[in-house]
């Protein structure tokens, strides 16, 4: 069978006529030439001329020349033409220019032959434009007209000697429909021919362009992109195509990549940075007996084309280096193509070396195929098919999808083609490290080991793996990762196309889990979903690695997310799986299919909501069915209590908005406030739970709803009870509630409780808790109501304090306490609180007001805030006694608290300063028993502060009273106005203003801050009638402020009384200094003057001792008259006249406040001048209990007018008054009137209250007698006598004295008289006291008397 001619020989022929048809005309020109110029002769124009008529009417064509030339050329001539131009004469184009022609000829051998012969044929041209046209012919574009289809013109050039054609460019262009060329550009083309006789060498080289590429100087780089070629042939000139033997082609080249885009691999883009091909051909009688090419590629890269829809992502395919060896030879009809020795290098490493045998049939279509290769890269594979020029078939383009990888072994594949059937093929490999992308329905898998054998009826696969990843996402979030995997997988495909594949023992194990599975999917011809049965049993699981294994595809990522936090750990020792049904209708909405996932779960740590406790040793389970989720928990702990049980329901995975969560636990009333405390509640409840301190068991149900999208809210509902007995205490007070009872409910919004009983200080107590406005913001608060009745001796001693001596009894009390929800975030949570009591039960100790008895009822209501750490707010009334209280307790030191009291009934107003403000109005008040309690409870006396100190620690910031009356402890102030205002500067500095108003005084005291200054007391007016009814204290009473040391704490006070008035009597203006020392407490000076009826001065003093001290006054008394001043101090003991005098030395044990004649010692010197003493009643006759004249009346026989009648006239009264050891004794106490002469001795017992004193009246008789003498005998005789008298003594005097004797109680003395006492100068001494039972003695005669 003859080679059909192919395009190249037909475009040899037209080229070898072409260059017969120039040789032709060049010999007529040198024929001419030779003839007509002889040797070496240049042709005129007009020689030239004539030529170019002859070649274009030869031609057919206009020819011009630019010059022509003839010259010896060795032994023969050469012919030169410059300059050739032939132009189409219809439309003037130029068609052929060449820039020369030259021939040489062997004139010898030409006279020889007869006929010219040409040893050299020369063509050079600038360019020249070939193509197959629509029928595969070979045309020259311009140069039809030359006939090129004349044999004799090839055969004419192949019996020349040398033909050498040298042309600047070359276009080639494959007009064929059929064909994806579009032609090559050939620059400094130049082709040699040698023929000798049947021996034909040809050599060609060029540079390679692609057609579009602008044209270049002819003069390139001959090693740019080079063509060569040479072949050595045999055969007769006439007949080429039956010619033999060997042709060698080159080609190395640069980036053939203009060139390959537009000669058929316009759809991949090819770059390469250097390429060298060479071939070798075996030729014999013109057919193609064997090709051997050699290719050697270096940097190619191939890429999607420039302007194509690829991705942008799209990367080229690099390969650093790629030869191979292919060899080509007939077979039968056919061809036989071999690969071998495939191999290159890419970035990632070499590449397989791959082995191929083709065979074509005659048409070249394929026949059979057989392919082997070394161990090669799959994803190397899919990359370059990716990119490959060609169109794939469907099934590779899908599969080249799945991004399969892995490395192949041994791989096999063998192809036969019948006509009219499909192709049928076998497959062989062993592949590790398999996998593939997910794509679709069908999930990726990476890690496969696999041993396989395949054809287009189905397979088996013996599957393994040491390290699985199943990637069935979306259904699961990740892929599914397994340490270890053992199957047989089978597969068939059926005629219609339907493939099953199955897998009857699967097993498998990781880390978290081992179990075993059968699988059975379906895979449809017509494309719609697989069906699958999968079965699994899953074993040993950890729990902490769920996550992976949910089916997050159908459920709210929310849900998923918390399903991730929420197990923590946990052990899964049994888990089971079912999925059947088709894949696209998961999760069976429908019931199109069943999905079960069902896992036992043991030693589970739930983290169910974010900083909440965590579930611990949870045991239950967790299933999927189909869409719907069920958590069920039997038992765990949560802190340190028991969880009984718990269960989570959502019915629909994806829509889930939210989980319904119910759970029941039992234990420790301590974790309870653990949660309020550790949890996200302690921002507004833990500082509350922080002051708390429980025991006992409580019992929760607690049913959360648990939000998965930001539109839902938390929902809370739970119940608190106590099974057994539990205590709740607050930390740091004895505030303890034990034994309690009831429950209390709450929600995220709500807490209640109805009934709640405990027990306070083994007193029953009633609770109640509600909440108000709920779900208000600004309006919603918790109401807690306590109910009790406490013992006051329980206060007491959980509360030390020295008040609660002042309460005795019960009291019962109603506590509310409101919370505001806005307020519990807030750094102190401000409490509002509302007590009331009637206070039945309670005795209150201290004076009125506020004073009361069990027996009687007060309301007491009081209301306020307290905001620890902060302030508190007090404000209500106890009786008629309101108040408003506040405290600030944040400030350090603590200020004093802000108060104002009010009495009498009205609300007191808001406090405007620090301290207490007292007002009000009052009918009675006993001041003297206000001070003792209020010496009590000093806090800043308890504190060692003085109590009349400003600033942080003063209490009492003033007062404005008034008061009907103020007792004083036995005198009493009426209509008293009292004001109490600081001094804030001044002479003394800081301290207390204090005015004073009342119907018996007025005036100011100014109390100075510090008890260095004195207290200065300046009073416009004191009446002494307010004191008058003071009862006198018996000898074992005691000070009502009495205390270990009475003046520790008395300042310096300087007394000044303007006007000392006793009634309407003045009695002068009083001076007074007190002044403390360390041996106690001096009265330096104490001074009455003034125009008033008495002065006086003087000093008193109190020494300290350990057994209470001891006080002494020593002063000097003066009166004008002692009977004005008797009179005006109501005294019963009146005188008229009498200026007196007295100096008293006096001093008893205690202060001045427990003075007592009784208990004193001293003495009184008095001395009184001329007066009358009227009257003498018990007062100062306690002293002298003589003076009693009535009993002296009784007693005296005689009736002297001036001894009773008009009282007793005395001309002076002097004496001593000696106390000591409870008594008075009198020693010669004188009274001497005109009329008489008293002379009292003895004393007075001061605590039995009786008398034992003796009394000697002696008339003035010696002056009577002698005023009877003169008037009987005359002056004389008068004289005479009265001067005898007083020569003897005053012995007529004595003649008349008598002795009394006063016994017996105060309050009825005995004057009993003794007998006549004519003793002159006698000493008067006090009658011994008979014996009981013992007569008195007789008394003595008085022979003047008698």
């Amino acid at each position: 069978m003859s080679v059909p001619h192919t395009g190249k020989t037909r475009f040899m022929r037209r080229l070898v006529s072409v260059a017969v048809v120039i040789a032709t005309t060049g010999l007529v020109l040198v024929a001419l030439a030779v003839t007509a110029a002889r040797v070496a002769l240049p042709l005129t124009e007009a020689d030239n001329r004539w030529v170019a008529d002859m070649l274009g009417e030869r031609l057919g064509y206009r020819v011009q020349l630019g010059s022509a030339s003839l010259r010896l050329s060795g032994p023969g001539p050469r012919l030169s033409v410059r300059d050739i131009r032939l132009s189409d004469p219809r439309s003037a184009k130029d068609v052929l220019v060449l820039d020369g022609l030259e021939i040489a000829i062997d004139p010898l051998a030409s006279l020889r032959m007869g006929v010219p012969q040409i040893t050299s044929l020369t063509l050079i041209g600038s360019r020249l434009a070939l193509r197959l046209d629509h029928a595969g012919r070979l045309k020259f574009d311009g140069l039809e007209l030359l006939g090129g289809g004349d044999p004799r013109t090839l055969e004419f050039l192949l019996t020349q000697a040398q033909v050498e054609l040298v042309l600047g460019e070359i276009l080639m262009r494959d007009d064929r429909p059929e064909t994806l060329l579009e032609g090559l550009r050939l620059t400094n083309a130049r082709l040699r021919l040698l023929n000798d006789g049947d021996r034909h060498t040809l050599s060609v080289s060029a540079e390679l362009h692609p057609l579009g590429s602008a044209v270049g100087s002819t003069r390139g780089d001959p090693g740019l992109n080079r063509l060569s070629l040479i072949a050595e042939l045999s055969g007769p000139s006439a007949d080429p195509l039956s010619w033999s033997g060997r042709v060698y082609a080159g080609l190395d080249a640069g980036d053939l990549g203009g060139i390959l885009r537009g000669n058929g691999f316009s759809a991949v883009g090819v770059h390469n940075e250097r390429v060298a091909i060479a071939g070798w051909s075996h030729i014999y009688a013109g057919r193609l007996e064997q090709a051997l090419i050699r290719f050697d590629l270096a940097g190619l890269r191939l890429e999607p084309p420039e302007q194509s829809d690829a991705p942008a992502s799209a990367q080229a395919l690099r390969v650093e280096h790629l030869d191979a060896m292919v060899r080509a030879r007939p077979s039968g009809d056919g061809w036989r193509l071999e690969i071998g020795c495939l191999r290159g290098r890419a970035a990632s490493g070499d590449l397989p070396r791959i082995d191929l045998d083709l065979l074509l049939t005659a048409q070249l279509a394929p026949e059979r195929l057989r392919l082997a290769s070394a161990p090669l890269d799959l994803a190397a594979v899919v990359s370059m098919l990716e990119v490959s020029p060609w169109a794939l078939p469907q099934s590779l383009s899908d599969l080249i999808a799945f991004e399969p990888r892995g490395r192949v072994e041994d791989p096999l594949l063998h192809v036969d083609w019948d006509p009219g059937q499909p192709p049928r093929w076998e497959a062989s490999a062993t592949v590790s490290g398999l996998g593939w992308d997910r794509a679709g329905s069908l999930p990726g898998v990476d890690g496969l080991a696999v041993r396989l054998r395949a054809d287009r009826e189905g397979g088996e696969a013996r599957v393994g793996s040491a390290g699985l990843a199943l990637d069935l996402r979306p259904l699961f979030s990740e892929p599914l990762a397994l340490d270890g995997l053992s199957t047989r997988l089978d597969w068939r495909i059926d005629p219609s196309g339907a493939a099953r594949i199955s897998a009857r023992n699967l097993t498998f194990e990781n880390a978290d889990l081992a179990g075993r599975a059968r699988l059975a999917l379906d895979l449809p011809a017509d494309g719609s979903s697989p069906l699958m049965d999968l079965r699994a049993s899953f074993y040993d699981g950890d729990g902490s690695r769920v996550r992976p294994y949910l089916p997050v595809g159908i459920m709210h990522r929310d849900l998923v997310g918390w399903l991730e936090r929420a197990i923590v750990s946990g052990r899964i020792p049994q888990a089971d799986l079912i999925f059947r049904g088709p894949l696209a209708a998961y999760p069976f909405r429908g019931h199109e299919g069943r999905f079960e996932l069902l896992l036992e779960l043991e030693d589970t740590v739930l983290d169910y909501l974010p900083d909440w406790p965590e579930i611990r040793e949870a045991a239950g389970r967790l299933r999927f069915l189909d869409q719907s989720l069920t958590i069920e928990l039997d038992s765990g702990r949560i802190l340190d209590s028991r969880l009984v049980q718990a269960r989570g329901e959502i019915p629909e995975l994806w829509g889930a908005q939210g989980m319904t969560i119910v759970g029941e636990t039992e234990g420790p009333f301590s974790d309870g406030l653990r949660t309020l405390t550790e949890t996200p509640l302690a921002k507004d409840l833990g500082r509350l739970a922080g002051s708390l301190e429980v025991t006992g068991d409580t019992r929760l149900r607690l049913e959360i709803d648990l939000p998965f999208t930001k539109r839902r809210q938390l929902g809370v509902a739970g119940r608190l009870s106590w099974p057994k007995p539990a205590t709740l205490a607050i930390r740091g007070t004895p505030v303890a509630l034990s034994r309690l009872g009831g429950e209390v409910t709450f929600t995220e919004k709500t807490i209640a409780a109805q009934a709640v009983e405990a027990t306070l200080w083994e007193r029953p107590l009633s609770l109640s808790i509600a909440t108000l406005n709920p779900g208000v913001a600004d309006a919603s608060a918790t109401l807690i109501k306590a109910r009790a009745r406490t013992p006051v001796t329980e206060l007491g001693r959980r509360f030390p304090s020295p008040a609660w001596g002042l309460l005795s009894g019960e009291i019962d009390w109603n506590l509310d306490v409101t919370i505001r929800n806005r307020d519990v975030r807030a750094a102190a949570l401000p409490l509002d609180y509302r007590l009331a009591s009637r206070l039945n039960g309670l005795a209150i100790d201290l004076p009125a007001p506020l004073g009361k008895g069990a027996e009687a009822t007060r309301e007491l209501a009081l209301v306020g805030a307290l905001v620890p750490g902060s302030s508190l707010r007090v404000s209500g009334r106890l009786g008629e006694v309101a108040g408003d209280l506040i405290l600030d307790l944040g400030a350090s030191p603590p200020p004093a608290m802000r108060a104002h009291v009010r009495l009498g009934g009205e609300a007191a107003p808001s406090p405007e300063g620090e301290g207490v403000f007292l007002d009000g109005r009052l009918d009675d008040l006993d001041l003297v028993a206000w001070l003792g309690r209020l010496n009590a409870l000093s806090s800043a006396k308890q504190a060692g502060e003085s109590p009349r100190a400003l600033g942080a620690d003063a209490w009492l910031r003033g007062a404005d009273l008034r008061i009907d009356r103020l007792a004083l402890g036995g005198p009493q102030l009426t209509e008293v106005d009292l004001r109490l205002t600081p001094i804030d500067s001044g002479p003394s500095g800081k301290g207390w203003a204090v005015a004073v108003r009342a119907n018996e005084l007025a005036g100011e005291i100014a109390i100075p801050a510090t008890d260095t200054a004195s207290v200065r007391v300046a009073l416009e007016r004191l009446d002494l009638l307010a004191f008058q009814d003071a009862p006198q204290r018996g000898d074992a009473e005691r000070s009502a402020l009495a205390v270990e040391d009475p003046f520790r704490t008395l300042p310096p006070i300087d007394l000044r009384i303007a006007r000392l008035t006793r009634g309407d009597a003045l009695l002068g203006t009083l001076q007074l200094d007190l002044r403390p020392d360390v041996l106690g407490l001096r009265l330096p000076s104490i001074r009455l003057l003034g125009e008033g009826l008495v002065s006086a001065e003087g000093e008193a003093s109190w020494i300290r001792s350990a057994s209470g001290g001891r006080s002494e006054v020593s002063m000097r008394v003066e009166s004008l008259d002692s009977g004005v001043l008797l009179k005006a101090l109501d005294s019963q003991n009146r005188l008229e006249g009498a200026p007196m005098q007295a100096q008293v030395m006096l001093d008893w044990p205690g202060g001045f406040g427990d003075f007592n004649l009784a208990r004193a010692r001293g003495f009184v010197d008095v001395e009184v001048g001329s007066g009358r003493l009227l009257d003498v009643e018990p007062g100062v006759g306690r002293v002298l209990g003589f003076l009693n004249l009535s009993a002296l009346k009784r007693r005296l026989t005689m009736d002297f007018t001036d001894l009773y009648g008009q009282g007793f006239a005395f001309e002076e009264m002097r004496g001593r008054i000696q106390v000591a050891e409870g008594k008075a004794t009198l020693d010669a106490f004188t009274i001497d009137g005109p009329a008489s002469k008293v002379i009292v001795g003895g004393s007075s017992d001061l605590v039995n209250q009786r008398f034992e004193q003796s009394v000697v009246v002696e008339p003035r008789i010696g002056s009577s007698v002698a005023l009877a003498s003169a008037v009987a005998g005359g002056p004389v005789v008068g004289a005479a006598v009265y001067l005898v008298d007083r020569i003897a003594g005053n012995a007529i005097d004595r003649l008349g004295r008598y002795r009394y004797r006063v016994t017996g109680a105060w309050s009825n003395p005995d004057v009993s008289r003794v007998g006549w006492d004519p003793a002159v100068g006698a000493e008067i001494s006090p009658t011994p006291t008979p014996a009981p039972g013992d007569a008195p003695p007789p008394p003595p005669p008085n022979h003047f008397l008698d």
